[in-house]
């Protein structure tokens, strides 16, 4: 092969050296595209996946704060009892609950935040529905605490 090479002109020589460069940039040429390719369609089918996800997902949060609703709805008394007693086990003062519209308010005062946060979560277990607002008010030391929940 050494020989065949050596016994070529300057001119076969340069043509060759430009051959094999072309086919090497081709080579590479072809690679990218093949990988420029196959992530795009990676890419849509991620979009395309995600999408049917957030679907899902949006879908499944919907079927859940529809079945906590009517479980609350079927069992409210027990659940009112239930966060009466709670409302006493944490010690909170000026304990009201009201519910009217659709909505389940609970207003209490309670000077102990990690106490306060505890029957939040306690609350949201046994209602089994996340409060739509939570609000602190504060009047010097006095921490008043408003949770609404819609139901």
């Amino acid at each position: 092969m050494k020989e065949f090479y050596n016994n070529l002109q300057a001119r076969e020589k340069t043509l060759l050296q430009v051959l094999i460069s072309i086919i090497f940039i081709g080579i590479i040429v072809s690679l990218t595209s093949s990988l420029y390719s196959n992530l795009q369609d990676s890419s849509q089918r991620l979009k395309s996946s995600k999408a049917d996800y957030e679907y899902v997902s949006k879908q499944a949060e919907i079927l859940s704060l529809n079945l906590a609703q009517q479980g609350f709805l079927a069992n409210a008394e027990a659940t009112y009892t239930k966060l009466d007693s709670m409302s006493e086990n944490y010690g909170l003062i000026n304990f009201v609950r009201t519910s009217e519209n659709g909505e389940l308010k609970i207003v209490y005062i309670l000077n102990d935040l990690e106490k306060s946060l505890m029957f939040i979560e306690d609350s949201i277990k046994l209602i089994g529905i996340t409060p739509e607002s939570i609000n602190v008010s504060r009047l010097n030391e006095i921490k008043r605490f408003t949770i609404i929940f819609s139901i």
